[in-house]
C-alpha cells in the first residue's frame, strides 16, 4: 500500500472547509427559522393577551354597572317593604323575606381552570422540546462560533418570553372565567330583585285600593239632581265601571262646580284606568276646594309615585301625614 501523497491530503482541506461552511450555514439558517417562528408565536400571544385585557376591562365595567343596579334594586325593595309595613299596620306579616340566590363559585370553574392548566403545561413542554431538539442537533464543533452562540442565546431567551406570555394569557383567561361567574351571579340576583319589586308593588296597590274604598266619604253637598248623578257615580266606582263613573261625576260638577268630592272621585277613577295626568289634575282641583283633606294628598301621592315622580310623591305623603296628625 502506497503512502498518501502529502500534496493530495493538502488538496482535501478546501473540500472539508467547504463542507464545514455549508453545515454552519445550515445551522444558522435553522436557528434563524426557529427564531422567526418564535417571533410569530410571541406576536400572536401578545395580540391575544391584549385582546383579553380589553375584554377583562369590559367585564369589570359590566360588573360595576350591575352592582350599581343591584344596590338600586335593593334600595327599592327596602323602600317598598317599609311602605307595606306602614300601609298594612294590621297585617304585619304581609311581607315576604327576600333571599338573594348565589351562584356556587365552583360550578364549572374548577374544571375549566384544570383544563387550562393542562393546556399550559402541554404548550410549555412542546416549546421546550422543540428548542432543545434544535440546540442538541448542533454539532459541538461549533460551540465556539460567535454567530451560532448568539442565535442560540436569542432562541433560549425567546422561549422564556413565550412561556411568560403564555402564562400571562392563561392567568387572564382565569380572571375572565371568574368575571363571567360574577356576572352570572349578579344577573340572577338582579332578576330576583326585579321579581320581588313587582310582587311588592302589587301588594301595595291592593292595600291602596282597599284603603281608598274604606275612605269613601258620604255625600255632604248637592242638589236633588246632582244627588242622583252622584249616587250613580258612586255605584259605578264601586263596581269598577270607571268610565261611567267619570261621566256621572262630570255631570255633578256641571251642576255644582265647587263640589270637591266629585273631583276627588274622578281623580281616583282616572287613576284606575291609567290616565295619570288627568288623575293628578282632578286631585289638584279637589285640593284647591278642600286644602286640609289628608286623603286627597295621600291619593295624589300614589299617582305621582306611579308616574315615577318620587320627590313630589314624597311631599304629598308627608303633607297627608301632617294633616292626619293635626286631627
Amino acid at each position: 500500500m502506497q503512502p498518501i501523497n502529502p500534496k493530495k491530503e493538502e488538496d482535501m482541506k478546501p473540500v472539508e472547509q467547504t463542507v464545514k461552511s455549508f453545515e454552519r450555514d445550515n445551522i444558522i439558517k435553522k436557528l434563524q427559522t426557529e427564531l422567526y417562528d418564535s417571533l410569530k408565536v410571541k406576536i400572536d400571544l401578545y395580540d391575544d393577551l391584549q385582546a383579553k385585557k380589553v375584554l377583562l376591562l369590559k367585564k369589570e365595567r359590566e360588573i360595576s354597572n350591575m352592582k350599581t343596579q343591584n344596590q338600586t334594586l335593593m334600595n327599592r325593595v327596602t323602600e317598598l317593604e317599609n311602605k307595606i309595613k306602614e300601609e298594612s299596620k294590621a297585617k304585619p306579616n304581609i311581607g315576604i323575606k327576600l333571599e338573594l340566590p348565589h351562584v356556587d363559585d365552583d360550578i364549572g370553574i374548577e374544571e375549566l381552570l384544570k383544563k387550562k392548566n393542562e393546556e399550559k403545561e402541554e404548550f410549555i413542554r412542546k416549546e421546550k422540546d422543540k428548542v432543545a431538539k434544535t440546540l442538541d442537533s448542533i454539532d459541538k464543533s461549533f460551540k465556539r462560533d460567535k454567530e451560532i452562540n448568539k442565535l442560540k442565546s436569542e432562541l433560549s431567551y425567546s422561549l422564556k418570553v413565550i412561556i411568560g406570555l403564555y402564562g400571562d394569557l392563561q392567568t387572564m383567561i382565569e380572571l375572565l372565567l371568574k368575571k363571567e361567574r360574577d356576572i352570572s351571579n349578579l344577573k340572577t340576583q338582579n332578576q330576583t330583585l326585579i321579581n320581588k319589586i313587582t310582587e311588592l308593588e302589587s301588594q301595595i296597590k291592593t292595600l291602596q285600593v282597599s284603603e281608598v274604598s274604606e275612605n269613601k266619604k258620604d255625600v255632604r253637598e248637592s242638589v236633588s239632581k246632582s244627588k242622583t248623578e252622584e249616587e250613580l257615580g258612586y255605584e259605578y266606582l264601586c263596581t269598577g265601571k270607571y268610565h261611567e263613573a267619570i261621566q256621572s261625576y262630570m255631570n255633578v260638577i256641571k251642576i255644582n262646580p265647587k263640589y270637591a268630592e266629585a273631583y276627588y272621585n274622578i281623580g281616583y277613577a282616572f287613576f284606575e284606568i291609567g290616565e295619570l295626568d288627568d288623575s293628578i289634575q282632578f286631585y289638584q282641583k279637589a285640593i284647591e276646594l278642600r286644602p286640609n283633606d289628608a286623603d286627597v294628598y295621600y291619593n295624589m301621592g300614589i299617582v305621582y309615585e306611579k308616574s315615577g315622580n318620587q320627590s313630589v310623591a314624597s311631599e304629598c305623603f308627608q303633607k297627608a301625614k301632617e294633616l292626619r296628625e293635626k286631627k
